[in-house]
């Protein structure tokens, strides 16, 4: 089965990731990161991570300064199934 994580940035979709078993995806302000979150105030410069384990894509926070909001409540790891969304900032993850 593939994944894919659709991001949108104040609504308009901004990116399309095709998520490869095995790989893991670091998200953030950084310039290394495999996903750069640009030009949002809350985003750390490695803020988190996605990666598949078994078949299992799990969403993990790595910054303490700021949790995802799944379902308006702040979630700290987030076990992606189809049809999930979650927040950070301004962007919106599906």
């Amino acid at each position: 089965m593939s994944y894919r994580l659709k991001l949108h940035l104040h609504g308009a979709e901004v990116r399309e990731i095709e998520l490869e078993p095995g790989r893991e995806y670091v998200f953030g302000r950084g310039s290394n990161c495999d996903v750069v979150l640009e030009g949002q105030d809350g985003i750390s410069r490695d803020h988190f991570r996605i990666a598949e384990t078994d078949g299992v894509w799990t969403v993990s926070v790595t910054s303490k300064f700021g949790d995802l909001l799944h379902k308006g409540q702040p979630v700290s790891t987030l076990q992606l199934e189809p049809g999930t969304a979650f927040k950070l900032a301004g962007y919106d993850f599906h």
